[in-house]
């Protein structure tokens, strides 16, 4: 099935991408409205509450009052903790591993007494400096803390450790991406809700209960493991909002960047649902050419469709300056609103910079996952460079058609 997803994915992305060559047609941005900028607004803020009360409920491996006091730390210390904010100003003292430094030597600003709060605000704060050292403290971490708080039925091994550190840093990475959307749209940011009232277990004990075989590493790209589209149990497949095509689609290779959050499965789940808040639904990932949703306006597939047509990018320099505005320094409230004015006056309308904020909150989240797990790879850089390669030929002759004299650099007689 996951063979076949991959097929169909390349199918739909050639089809576009031949008939471009031909035609040079893709499909417009549609105009905006007052109506339509409501729809979209709330539509991402729906999205949004629903990832939140998730992150402070029950996970694949850990309870709501274990996902709640991680998330809370997460949640709070994006772009405010004082002490990491000094430290990147400082530096990291040479020879001393991150992960000790992060957790000896900074002076955080904690909110909660929680086992992984130093690990929440590595993770949202200092994202480039999560390497696989860094990754294997946080294993060993995980199972100190599983070995002092064993329960009856806990038989924990190295699979389930990677997919529980896999699980934090997934919602650590939420709660960046949330806390970046209102850093980037100016909408007034809400309070974590309440966890559940009383404590409601994890949903698994094993990966065996929710996958065929263990967890896969591929060094050659990544760190962190991943688990196969093909490896998910049936049964977990029916639980309610869990979407199998979407999830079959994001982790049917392990190149892809979205695989990355896959060891947990629910957590996952919410990782890819947390897509609607930026322009699509991830298997329309592939669709250049396609503007995804009635309420989005302008779009990452209409940047992306100009990126591989080898145009400018719209409001390439506006987005740009919103996201390092938020990403330097988000306490920093008069530059953001800087570039927030600039996206909309040069936009035309409010419209394009929900969708900015959007594109700025899932990016965040994403190379966040991707950073701890230690993924790289180059496949999906190679195959956009050969379609603007496509692209630009087309577009030569198109024009060689239209106007074979002036193609040619040469003057009509």
């Amino acid at each position: 099935m996951a063979a076949g997803t991959r097929g169909r994915a390349a199918m739909q992305l050639a089809g576009d991408v031949i008939h471009n060559f031909f035609t040079g047609s893709c499909q417009e941005a549609m105009p905006t409205s007052t109506e339509r900028e409501a729809i979209r607004q709330k539509n991402q803020l729906d999205v949004i509450n629903l990832i939140l009360e998730h992150v402070v409920g029950p996970g694949d491996f850990f309870s709501s009052d274990e996902r709640a006091e991680f998330a809370a730390e997460a949640y709070a210390a994006w772009g405010t903790c004082k002490g990491c904010l000094a430290a990147k100003q400082q530096g990291i003292t040479p020879g001393v591993p991150f992960a000790q430094y992060n957790h000896d030597e900074i002076d955080h600003v904690y909110v909660t007494d929680g086992p992984f709060r130093d690990i929440a605000h590595a993770i949202v704060n200092h994202q480039q400096m999560l390497d696989k050292p860094f990754f294997d403290s946080v294993l060993g971490r995980i199972e100190e803390y599983r070995a002092k708080n064993k329960t009856a039925g806990d038989e924990y091994g190295p699979d389930e450790y990677n997919a529980m550190a896999i699980e934090l840093a997934t919602v650590a990475a939420l709660c960046s991406g949330v806390r970046a959307f209102f850093g980037a749209s100016g909408l007034p940011c809400p309070e974590l809700p309440e966890k559940p009232r009383v404590c409601q277990p994890a949903h698994f004990k094993s990966v065996s209960n929710y996958a065929s075989g263990s967890l896969n590493t591929n060094m050659a790209i990544a760190w962190g493991p991943f688990l196969y589209a093909s490896q998910l149990r049936e049964d977990v497949a029916a639980y309610p909002g869990f979407d199998k095509t979407t999830w079959m689609f994001a982790t049917a290779d392990d190149s892809a960047p979205t695989s990355k959050a896959s060891a947990s499965p629910l957590t996952c789940m919410d990782f890819l649902r947390f897509a609607n808040v930026m322009y699509f639904p991830v298997e329309d990932a592939t669709r250049f050419f396609k503007v995804p949703g009635e309420e989005s306006h302008a779009s990452a597939l209409n940047l992306a469709q100009d990126a591989v047509r080898g145009e400018r990018l719209p409001l390439h320099t506006e987005i740009a300056a919103l996201a390092a505005a938020v990403a330097a320094n988000p306490e920093n409230a008069q530059e953001a609103q800087d570039a927030r004015d600039a996206l909309v006056s040069a936009a035309g309308n409010r419209h394009a910079l929900l969708d900015a904020a959007g594109i700025i909150a899932w990016f965040a989240t994403i190379t966040t996952v991707v950073d701890f797990s230690g993924h790289y790879n180059s496949k999906v850089i190679v195959i956009l460079d050969r379609i603007a390669s496509i692209l630009r030929a087309g577009r030569k002759l198109r024009g060689f058609f239209k106007d074979p004299f002036e193609s040619m650099g040469l003057c009509k007689e």
